[in-house]
């Protein structure tokens, strides 16, 4: 089921130095539920769930961000509870889990896909 991706600047812009405000956490909470982004001044990284967002600071501390906080990218969408719940067990590696989402992902490689973990 296709659904919409919300995504506020680009990572050529970022690759470009382009670390400025772009959004704020309650315009892309107006939009989106769940997702990634990165902190303004690369401050650090940023996801949502459940209408939340929180930032990784490089030092590892985790906040609960304001509404009016800012960040220079992020990529979001409104995540459909109804998706099927799978098990994936026996994952040890990154090269184990690409192997146990290949089936969902085949003949689509290059669509954006959002998986939750609990």
């Amino acid at each position: 089921m296709v659904k919409t991706l919300f995504q506020a600047s680009t990572w050529n812009a970022l690759a470009l130095g382009n670390f400025d405000t772009v959004i704020s956490v309650r315009e892309l909470l107006r939009c989106a539920d769940t997702g990634v982004g990165i902190g303004t001044a690369l401050d650090g990284v940023i996801t949502f769930e459940n209408g939340a967002a929180y930032k990784t600071a490089p030092d590892g501390e985790v906040t609960v961000m304001r509404p009016e906080d800012s960040m220079a990218f992020a990529a979001a969408m409104v995540f459909d509870e109804n998706a099927p719940e799978i098990a994936l067990n026996g994952i040890d590696d990154l090269t184990s889990l690409k192997q146990m989402l290949a089936p969902f992902v085949q003949g689509n490689p290059n669509l954006f896909y959002m998986i939750k973990a609990g």
